[in-house]
């Protein structure tokens, strides 16, 4: 298995976005800096027993406004050309030419997390919590490698590390501590 991940990690690798013009998201595997090397057999992503990845995320949006500004721009000329109403067939055409043209003048926004995968005890950390990049996450962990994660929250993990009833028990009392600042210092 540990031989065959360079060639998995370069079959779903990072592709860039930049230059494309219909292209809104990228996701794919890179270092964890966010850099997609041009082989990923010339990165050493091994930590021990550990698997260290980089998540990167690009993702282009037109804003609306932008949009919407350039499509009455553009179906105004369209009437004083022909001199008449617009089909909707011709406006549907004016705003996908349009959305074409500003997403391929947009800069997409990149995001970069860091996986560790602790192949040993089978899971894997995550450095991000919105629920977007762990769907990401998801989808093109289990492209690669064919399988599935299962989301640990603090209240799962001790279980499935196999704490004792005891320790669980104390975990399950444990409350929320409520700090306040000290306003006379």
């Amino acid at each position: 298995f540990r031989e065959g991940i360079p060639r998995l990690l370069h079959e779903h690798r990072f592709r860039s976005i930049d230059n494309a013009a219909n292209a809104l998201k990228s996701v794919g595997w890179s270092s964890v800096e966010g850099i997609v090397p041009a082989d990923f057999a010339e990165l050493d992503p091994w930590l021990g027993d550990l698997l260290v990845l980089g998540l990167r995320v690009d993702e282009k949006r037109i804003p609306g406004g932008a949009l919407r500004v350039r499509v009455l721009e553009a179906e105004r000329a369209e009437r004083r050309k022909v001199g008449q109403d617009i089909p909707p067939a011709r406006r549907r055409d004016i705003r996908d030419e349009i959305e074409s043209e500003l997403l391929s003048r947009s800069v997409p926004t990149v995001q970069v997390h860091q996986v560790l995968w602790d192949l040993p005890n089978g899971q894997v950390m995550f450095s991000a919590t919105s629920e977007a990049a762990a769907a990401s996450l998801g989808t093109l962990f289990r492209e690669t490698f064919d399988c599935s994660l299962e989301p640990m929250t603090p209240w799962v993990a001790p279980r499935a590390a196999g704490l004792s009833r005891d320790l669980l028990a104390e975990l399950e009392r444990v409350e929320p501590a409520v700090f306040s600042a000290d306003t006379e210092a």
